[in-house]
């Protein structure tokens, strides 16, 4: 443990894992359009692009590492999973522990959006 944080052990990822996270993804996360920034690109002075995951069930890319590391847990899933966030990651693990049919306890801060909080309790 390193300043309170636990630093995970680095896997080298390999294109076939890629391909079958995108795989186990197919039913939930949704295809999202890459639109060119004008307002960026006259900042910067060159082509600015955006995956707009914004369009994402949650609102955000976070969807598909929660369905990928519930699918990586196999049977283990089954306990449960918990997760610690004030946003986007809670409402991801959320999902994806709604469509595994496994349990899911999600803590949050004490300050935390409400409208997140709301998003993740309507998810189960």
């Amino acid at each position: 443990m390193t300043g309170g944080v636990y630093l995970a052990r680095m896997v080298p990822v390999s294109l076939s894992s890629v391909r079958a996270a995108r795989e186990l993804g197919t039913t939930v996360v949704k295809h999202t359009p890459v639109v060119s920034s004008l307002t960026l690109q006259g900042h910067v002075g060159g082509n600015i692009w955006l995956k707009a995951e914004n369009l994402q069930h949650t609102g955000a890319f976070k969807i598909r590492g929660a369905v990928n590391k519930l699918h990586s847990l196999g049977q283990d899933a089954a306990r449960g999973v918990t997760a610690g966030s004030a946003g986007n990651h809670a409402q991801a693990v959320a999902v994806a522990a709604q469509l595994r049919g496994v349990p899911c306890e999600i803590f949050v801060p004490a300050r935390a959006s409400i409208t997140k909080i709301a998003a993740c309790q309507e998810y189960g």
